[in-house]
């Protein structure tokens, strides 16, 4: 094979520092849920919320089934993880009283991130025709910090940052070449993706009306006739529902409800429209608080502590830890139903009371934020999103050739679906649109080999000239 020397540099790039970075560490904050779903799986199979050991939960879907999943199978064949697991159910989350061994779970993400980000290197050297090119763009990813971050935690970010990347490669391979094969490839990474994190499922929903206008855009430079283009449509869409349908038919039967999850969407909801209660001085402000890393104290230098107070998480009258909690309470209130758990017995659904409410009751306030809240979630790994952000500027003025730049369009079109669908319907942290680095390094990286280029271009015209 030509590309095993590429491939193994690209698994050494990826494993041997990670090896290093990686730790013991335990699941804290979020990162229970997650666990104790697992444990759940692996004791009972229920998938619910252990409590502790012993107890049978109810049937719930809180969280998406990918992550618990992947931690329940994986106590299979651990008994040391599965057993550190057992031991801080036990102790409620305390991890000084057990003896805990998690860094064989690390080492395996690892291997999964190494094996996405070959993939992604094998469908970037064939996007950009050069390996040079290819390996700057992984390198990039990697230098970010975000997949060795990421892989020393249980979150999905774990899971679907590498998978989200190879999905948007070969789906733009799909619209650029539009083998069947491909489009079957992207759909299942895409269903597997949606079990992972929920907000894939509606990308999928959003993708599968957008793919018939996009195909027959595409008819310019690839000729199809329009049976082809419902042929493939159909079949993107068909095998992403045999993926879901099993879980989807799971909740419907045991949870009245066809979703990916129940229950939390008004939990996020809540945190998304507390912002709507932002002053004209505020949102003015969150544009430059929200830069990364020096954005919050020069927004404070331009518009004050009074306008700039309420953005920051940790205030205790903030938009998240006050606003939030006064909307959650009306929201109990007016539906009957308790936010972030099973909805049994509501009056309305706590979703539709907050649309009604808070996003019908207001469209242009809830429009106006999101724009400020998008510019808050691209900002992946603050200053890096900065730079990326600007060489993705470089690429829409015209910086990437035809090939190049119709490849660009067609892998971000997907993540910025998700930049806005994030910004709309949640709070729109960095961390939930990190697979923008993928169009991020991808523009850097075609950036930094045409300078080398150029500099080599000059140097051999200087040393050409001096010569003659």
């Amino acid at each position: 094979m030509p590309d095993l020397k590429h491939y193994l540099a690209v698994v050494l790039l990826t494993v041997l520092p990670g090896v290093i970075l990686v730790t013991d560490r335990g699941p804290v904050a979020d990162e229970t849920v997650y666990v104790r779903y697992a444990w759940s799986l692996h004791q009972h199979g229920v998938y619910g919320l252990a409590r502790d050991i012993a107890e049978i939960p109810e049937p719930s879907a809180q969280v998406a089934p990918g992550v618990p999943f992947y931690i329940a199978a994986f106590m299979k064949f651990d008994r040391a993880f599965a057993d550190s697991i057992r031991c801080l159910i036990a102790s409620n989350m305390n991890p000084d009283s057990c003896d805990t061994s998690f860094r064989n779970f690390k080492l395996l993400n690892l291997v999964y991130l190494a094996l996405f980000m070959i993939m992604g290197w094998h469908l970037l050297r064939h996007i950009t025709s050069s390996a040079t090119i290819a390996h700057g763009a992984v390198f990039l990813i990697l230098l970010s910090g975000a997949p060795w971050y990421y892989a020393d935690h249980y979150l999905t970010e774990t899971l679907y940052l590498p998978m989200a990347m190879g999905f948007y490669l070969v789906f733009a391979r799909a619209l650029h070449h539009g083998h069947r094969r491909s489009y079957i490839f992207a759909a299942g990474i895409l269903g597997l993706l949606a079990l992972i994190r929920p907000s894939f499922f509606y990308l999928f929903l959003i993708l599968v009306c957008l793919l018939p206008v996009i195909l027959c855009y595409r008819r310019r430079k690839t000729p199809m006739t329009g049976k082809l283009i419902l042929g493939n449509t159909l079949i993107f869409a068909g095998v992403c529902v045999l993926i879901l349908s099993p879980w989807l038919v799971r909740n419907y039967q045991a949870l009245d409800r066809p979703a990916v999850t129940v229950g939390y969407g008004a939990y996020a909801l809540s945190s998304r429209v507390s912002y709507n209660q932002m002053t004209n001085m505020e949102y003015l402000a969150a544009w430059i608080y929200w830069l990364p890393d020096f954005g919050d104290s020069l927004a404070e230098d331009i518009f004050g502590e009074e306008h700039t107070r309420r953005l920051d998480f940790g205030s205790a009258d903030g938009f998240i830890a006050d606003i939030r909690s006064r909307i959650r309470e009306q929201a109990s209130q007016a539906t009957g139903a308790r936010l972030g758990g099973h909805e049994t017995g509501a009056v309305i659904s706590p979703v539709t009371w907050l649309l009604r409410e808070y996003v019908l009751g207001d469209p242009l306030t809830h429009i106006k934020v999101t724009l400020v809240l998008a510019w808050r979630g691209i900002f992946v790994e603050k200053y890096f999103g900065l730079l990326g952000l600007m060489a993705m500027c470089w690429a829409l003025m015209g910086g990437l050739r035809n090939e190049q730049r119709d490849y660009f369009f067609t892998m971000t079109l997907p993540v910025v679906i998700l930049v806005f669908f994030h910004a709309f319907l949640t709070a729109s942290i960095p961390r939930y649109n990190l697979s923008l680095l993928l169009p991020m390094c991808y523009c850097l990286s075609i950036a930094a080999n045409r300078f080398g280029h150029c500099l080599m271009t000059m140097r051999k015209h200087r040393y050409g000239t001096k010569l003659t």
